[in-house]
C-alpha cells in the first residue's frame, strides 16, 4: 500500500505492517484446522459435482461473478452460472488474509493508534476470534464471500480525510458487501456504532460527522442494492423469500416479535452458559469502561445517554432485522456482528485499565 493510501486513511505505515503481519500469524493459528485437514460443507460436494459456482437465487450475484473470476471462467451475470473447480485450501488463505487486513485498518482507527502495541494488536485479533466466524470457514468455496462482505462492511464504516470520497467509497463498499451476503450489513451498522461511541468521547463534531456520513452511505448503499441488483434478478429461491417475509403487523405482532428476540437470547446463552468467566469480564471490563467514559465527561448527562444507545445498538445491530421475519436464519454466520461487542469488550478494558492503574497503585 502506498503512503497516499495511509494518509488518506489517517495511519501510520509503520505501525500497521507491524500491527497486520501480528494478527495475521494470529489468524493463520486459528484457522489453521482448516487449513491442513481436508474439511468442507456438504454444499461443497454439491457445487464441485454439479459444477455450480453458488446457490442460486438468494440475490447475492457478486458470488458467482466472483467465483467465476477466481476460476478464471468469468460470467458476468446476475442470472448465470459458470463452473466451480476444487482450488483447496486457496480460498480459505485469501479468506484469512482480507480479514486480517480489514481488521487491522478497523482497529488502529479506532484505537486512533499512533505506535505498535501488543494489547491492541491482540484486541483487534479479537474481531476475528468470533467464535461464529468459524461457521464460515467450514465451506471450502464459500468463505471468500461471506469473508469479503465481512470485510468490505467493516471498511465501509470508516471515513476518510475527505467527506464526499468517504460518502462515495463507503457506498460502494457496502453495495458490494450487500450483494456478495445481505446480513453483513450488521457489521456495519455496529462498527459504526462503535466508532461513533469512540469519536464522540475526544470530538463530537467529528463523531456526528462521521455519524452522518454512514447514514448516508447506509442509505444510498441500500438504494443501488434495491434499484440495481434486486430488481435486476430475475429468479429468487424459496429460502429466500422465506428468509425475508416479514411477521404481520397484527394484534400478535408485539408476542411474535418478542418470541423472536428470545430466539436469539437462547442462542447466545447456549453458546456462552459454561463460559460464564468470559461473560462476567466482558460485563466488568464494558461497566469500568462506562465508568471512565461518563466521568471524563464535561457533560455527564449526555455522555451517559450516548454510551447507553451506543452499546444498545452495537447489541441490537447483530440481529438487526431478523427479529421481523417470519422464518429468522438460524446460521451461527449471520450472527458476525457479534464481532464488534467482543472488539468492544477488548477495547473497554484497554482503556479502562489504562485510567484505573493510578487508582489500583495508589490503594496497593
Amino acid at each position: 500500500m502506498t503512503n497516499k493510501f495511509f494518509k488518506l486513511i489517517d495511519l501510520d505505515k509503520e505501525v500497521f505492517n507491524k500491527t497486520f503481519l501480528f494478527v495475521l500469524a494470529l489468524s493463520l493459528i486459528y484457522f489453521l484446522p482448516f487449513l491442513i485437514y481436508n474439511i468442507s460443507h456438504n454444499d461443497d460436494y454439491a457445487w464441485v459435482s454439479q459444477g455450480r459456482t453458488y446457490a442460486y437465487g438468494n440475490v447475492r450475484p457478486f458470488g458467482p461473478i466472483l467465483f467465476s473470476l477466481l476460476h478464471f471462467n468469468p460470467v458476468l451475470s446476475f442470472n448465470k452460472e459458470g463452473f466451480l473447480w476444487d482450488t483447496g485450501a486457496l480460498l480459505r488463505i485469501l479468506s484469512i488474509l482480507s480479514l486480517s487486513l480489514s481488521a487491522t485498518i478497523f482497529g488502529l482507527k479506532a484505537f486512533s493508534a499512533k505506535k505498535f502495541s501488543f494489547f491492541t494488536s491482540i484486541a483487534i485479533f479479537f474481531i476475528i476470534a468470533n467464535p461464529f466466524i468459524l461457521d464460515c470457514f467450514f465451506y471450502r468455496f464459500y468463505c471468500i464471500v461471506t469473508v469479503l462482505a465481512i470485510c468490505f462492511a467493516l471498511l465501509a464504516s470508516l471515513n476518510t480525510t475527505t467527506r464526499y470520497l468517504s460518502i462515495i467509497l463507503g457506498t460502494i463498499l457496502l453495495s458490494l458487501s450487500l450483494g456478495l451476503y445481505q446480513a453483513m450489513i450488521s457489521v456495519f451498522l455496529s462498527a459504526s456504532f462503535l466508532l461513533f461511541l469512540v469519536e464522540f468521547k475526544s470530538n463530537q463534531q467529528m463523531a456526528i460527522k462521521h455519524g452522518c456520513n454512514n447514514i448516508l452511505k447506509l442509505i444510498f448503499s441500500l438504494a443501488i442494492y434495491k434499484l440495481c441488483i434486486y430488481n435486476n434478478i430475475t429468479n429468487t429461491s424459496h429460502y429466500y423469500k422465506e428468509g425475508t417475509s416479514l411477521i404481520d403487523f397484527d394484534s400478535h405482532f408485539i408476542n411474535k416479535l418478542l418470541q423472536n428476540i428470545t430466539f436469539y437470547l437462547e442462542k447466545f446463552y447456549n453458546a456462552f452458559s459454561d463460559q460464564m468467566p468470559l461473560v462476567v469480564f466482558a460485563l466488568i471490563s464494558i461497566i469500568a469502561y462506562a465508568i471512565v467514559y461518563i466521568s471524563k465527561s464535561k457533560n455527564m448527562p449526555l455522555s451517559l445517554t450516548v454510551f447507553t444507545l451506543c452499546l444498545l445498538g452495537i447489541c441490537f445491530s447483530i440481529i438487526h432485522i431478523f427479529p421481523l421475519t417470519v422464518k429468522m436464519p438460524s446460521m451461527p454466520r449471520v450472527l458476525i456482528g457479534f464481532s464488534i461487542f467482543i472488539f468492544l469488550v477488548a477495547y473497554s478494558y484497554l482503556k479502562s485499565i489504562a485510567s484505573w492503574q493510578p487508582v489500583l497503585k495508589a490503594l496497593i
